[in-house]
């Protein structure tokens, strides 16, 4: 499909349980018939539940490609690698390569946002998982190396178990949403390594996060919060050409986000 031209494909967990464009297939909280059932299973919990859940089955889908015969697939590697502009001066070539220069590496997107929730929700989880996702990354991106790859697919499929559970459990205020906004937020420098996609994956995510604020309270609606992160997200949609993503603008200004969310 990826292959054929069709852009890669995504889930959002929240944005589709709450999508105006199909039926609701589900009950709200208030019609549940037992008041034991009465647990709210949308909104920002179903955001951060399908952020790890999503993660820890991108993952085990990279494993499941590294068993086959079929290894490596592109389509778990990042666009941009391939498909940019030779020219110099571009940011590709300015910000140096953290892993195998000239192959293809492993797209992050997933996991830009993912580690940034873990980091909030499950700290002592966070050396570890960094960890892990390293040593997939780096395997990945030698081609060859696919046990590497399936061992740290496992490895990363124990932690995200235990990080997901916690996840599903968090009582998410108004002062963790603006927490998790600011973490992302200070997380400049990852973008400066990271592609579009994940750098998309982040304004999606701020996006998400900051309409809960205003849904709670109205008035933020014109805030100098929103106003930033509608930056951010045309900042992307104006976009013709990956090169055209300009790393240091989007993270100047995500620091400007993250004075006004604190």
């Amino acid at each position: 499909l990826i292959g054929a031209g069709h852009p890669i494909l995504t889930f959002e967990l929240d944005n589709f349980t709450e999508s105006q464009l199909m039926p609701r297939h589900w009950k709200r909280v208030s019609e549940k018939p037992t008041p034991g059932d009465r647990v709210e299973t949308h909104g920002i919990r179903a955001w951060a539940v399908g952020q790890a859940v999503t993660f820890r089955e991108g993952v085990a889908h990279v494993a499941r490609h590294a068993r086959s015969d079929r290894w490596p697939e592109f389509a778990d590697m990042s666009c941009a690698n391939c498909h940019h502009a030779l020219n110099g001066g571009e940011w590709r070539q300015e910000r140096g390569y953290k892993l195998r220069a000239g192959l293809p590496q492993w797209s992050p997107q997933r996991y830009a946002v993912l580690r940034n929730l873990v980091q909030n929700v499950a700290p002592n989880e966070s050396a570890g998982l960094e960890r892990d996702v390293a040593t997939l990354a780096g395997a990945v991106a030698k081609m060859s190396a696919t046990q590497d790859i399936i061992s740290a697919a496992s490895s990363i499929d124990r932690t995200m178990t235990r990080v997901i559970s916690k996840v599903d459990t968090t009582n998410w205020n108004e002062a963790r949403i603006r927490s998790l906004m600011s973490t992302i937020a200070r997380d400049g420098d990852y973008y400066r390594f990271a592609d579009r996609q994940s750098a998309e994956q982040a304004t999606y995510a701020l996006v998400s996060l900051s309409s809960y604020l205003v849904k709670a309270n109205p008035r933020l609606v014109r805030s100098d919060m929103m106003k930033t992160v509608d930056q951010l997200y045309k900042q992307l949609e104006s976009l013709k050409y990956p090169d055209e993503f300009d790393t240091a603008k989007f993270t100047a200004t995500m620091q400007k986000l993250d004075s006004q969310v604190r």
